[in-house]
């Protein structure tokens, strides 16, 4: 018989890409773990969902027999192995009726396909030639017909039948108080005398246990060829409350039993094997409710009951489980403390637990909380000191420690109003934060990682008020830089000075006055349309670049004599257009 030896891995598999561990693996259920085959699946049954439906392989370590099949098909079963325990495929030397039962092969005639028998259970029903070395009879019958227990839990062939064809005389047939299996359950109410009846009668007679009152009629011959137990208290094929009932033979099934939901089903009467009636179960530890045939929360055999409790509290309990204490990855930033708070022991705790627990990193000194199962999956790294953006710890790589600055604008009162705190927050976080400048009091709403730019030697420089921005301020002044400009600019009209202009709205969208040096009109203009304009001829006058025209200067003015010929249909108002636009930019829409 093959037998299989596993060694525990402690260590985690090298894993080029993240795998999140399931939240019921394989490793999590004793009889899948028990037959998984680590030698031809790749993949370590940490890793495996029970969910999964790719077949993977399985091997008995009792019987040596190996299959494929899906996790899934195995979490759904009994558990049991195909081969020797269920029988769902036999297998030669193993579990076939010539090695499962004693003295078989000697009553098989020799004209018989043997490699066919060794490939059947004691359930066969193929048919086979049989001869009897004594009396040299011979017959043909299916297998399973030549097959019946010993008493002690194995089997033995039938054998020969030809001690039946030797018919007993009457005077030999013994009385009904010569035969155990009649008398014990006679009742003394019968008719009949049990010591001048017959065994081979065939009258009815109405018998009785004396153990559990349990009563039938039957004929006194059935009674001779029954099992000579009671149906009741010893065989338990009848279901009677105080002996056969559930709550009697396995008295921790009522600790699940919803009493509430189940008012109109009478537990009492239901046997152990039944699979008709759906029952309500409610887990008293954890209150996990489900529902279930009374069948399926029955396990073991006669005087060797068991309930099937809550699948959660099974796969929680400590035999059951991979505990964090085991995990050295885990283990090494447990916190001991804060985690006795809360109840969690790492010698009960499962490592793949769907429950938050406090971790601590005795290095670096973070703290911070995680689901336990999520932990089992990080390969055992502290997430500050891997440096992830995410995990921020005061003092070291929060938005105000990497960047002072940010307090200059930042509005803490407003902020922590909304349940914003800056000291927990890093440098790149994208919640939207309330910003004050303190030198032009302008607020507004900005994302914390936009106020800030990364410089080359890694530190934070601090992008100021946008209406005061240090961007903006110009280390040369506009009069030095623009002198041409400064002269146009009209000081005694404007109320800020050149020089002192600042922001956006400042430079794009407020309106100033300027003087011409060329014709001298006055005219306005924002500071950044002048900028773009400082290079050109006209240096940014409307009246200079024909952009704007002064009264007598439009093509009308200049040339009364040609509009009584001017066509209408043309796109040009002559009134409001210069003679060059009209000459030049529409000669061919102009009749003149």
């Amino acid at each position: 018989m093959k037998q299989n030896t596993y060694q525990v891995k402690t260590e985690e598999p090298t894993i080029k890409k993240m795998v999140r561990k399931p939240k019921v693996s394989v490793a999590d259920v004793p009889h899948m773990l028990k037959m998984w085959d680590r030698e031809r699946n790749k993949e370590l049954p940490e890793y495996v969902s029970i969910s999964c439906k790719d077949a993977k392989y399985w091997l008995c370590p009792d019987c040596g027999y190996d299959w494929p099949a899906s996790p899934n098909a195995r979490y759904k079963s009994s558990g049991k192995c195909p081969c020797h325990e269920s029988n769902k495929v036999i297998k030669k030397g193993i579990n076939d009726i010539l090695t499962r039962v004693k003295g078989f092969s000697s009553f098989l005639d020799e004209d018989n396909d043997f490699e066919a028998i060794y490939k059947e259970g004691l359930n066969s029903s193929l048919p086979a030639n049989f001869k009897c070395d004594e009396c040299g009879r011979k017959w043909t019958a299916i297998l399973k017909s030549q097959v019946k227990k010993d008493g002690n839990g194995g089997y033995i062939a039938s054998g020969c039948p030809h001690y039946e064809t030797i018919k007993r005389k009457k005077n030999e047939i013994p009385f009904c108080t010569e035969v155990e299996s009649i008398i014990r359950f006679w009742d003394p109410s019968n008719p009949m005398d049990p010591a001048k009846t017959r065994s081979n009668s065939k009258d009815p007679a109405h018998f009785i246990c004396k153990n559990c009152e349990y009563d039938w009629t039957t004929s006194i011959r059935a009674q001779t060829r029954g099992t000579g137990k009671c149906n009741c208290c010893e065989l338990q094929r009848v279901t009677r409350k105080g002996f056969t009932d559930i709550f009697t033979l396995i008295p921790e099934s009522k600790r699940f039993f919803d009493f509430k939901k189940n008012k109109d089903i009478d537990i009492y009467s239901i046997r152990l094997r039944d699979t008709k009636i759906m029952i309500d179960w409610k887990c008293p530890d954890c209150k996990r409710e489900w529902r279930s045939y009374l069948a399926d929360r029955v396990k073991g055999k006669k005087d060797n009951y068991s309930f099937v409790g809550c699948r959660d509290c099974y796969l929680r309990s400590k035999e059951h489980i991979t505990p964090v204490a085991s995990r050295p990855d885990l283990i090494k930033y447990w916190d001991f403390k804060k985690n006795r708070a809360r109840g969690l022991d790492p010698n009960l705790t499962s490592a793949y637990a769907d429950e938050p627990a406090d971790w601590r990193c005795k290095e670096c000194g973070y703290e911070w909380e995680a689901k336990i199962r999520s932990r089992s999956i990080r390969n055992g790294k502290c997430p500050f000191c891997t440096g992830h953006a995410t995990y921020i710890m005061t003092g070291f790589n929060d938005a105000l420690t990497l960047c002072p600055d940010i307090a200059r604008i930042y509005d803490f009162d407003t902020n922590k109003k909304s349940g914003i705190d800056i000291y927990k927050t890093g440098i790149y976080s994208r919640k939207k934060c309330h910003f004050k400048c303190q030198n032009c009091g302008h607020e507004w709403n900005s994302k914390l990682r936009d106020r800030v730019e990364k410089m080359e030697d890694g530190t934070f420089r601090l992008i100021d008020c946008s209406e005061c921005s240090n961007l903006i301020f110009r280390k040369t002044l506009y009069s030095v830089e623009f002198p041409l400009l400064a002269k146009m600019y009209c000081n005694d009209m404007n109320m800020t000075p050149l020089d002192s202009i600042r922001g956006v709205n400042g430079l794009m969208k407020t309106y100033y006055h300027w003087e011409c040096l060329e014709c001298g009109d006055i005219f306005p203009s924002t500071l950044h349309s002048m900028l773009m304009s400082y290079e050109t001829s006209t240096h940014g006058c409307p009246y200079c670049s024909k952009m704007k025209l002064r009264p007598g200067e439009s093509f009308a003015d200049l040339h009364p004599d040609l509009m009584d010929d001017y066509d209408p249909a043309n796109t040009i108002d002559p009134y409001k257009a210069a003679e060059l636009g009209i000459k030049v930019l529409n000669a061919k829409e102009a009749k003149v």
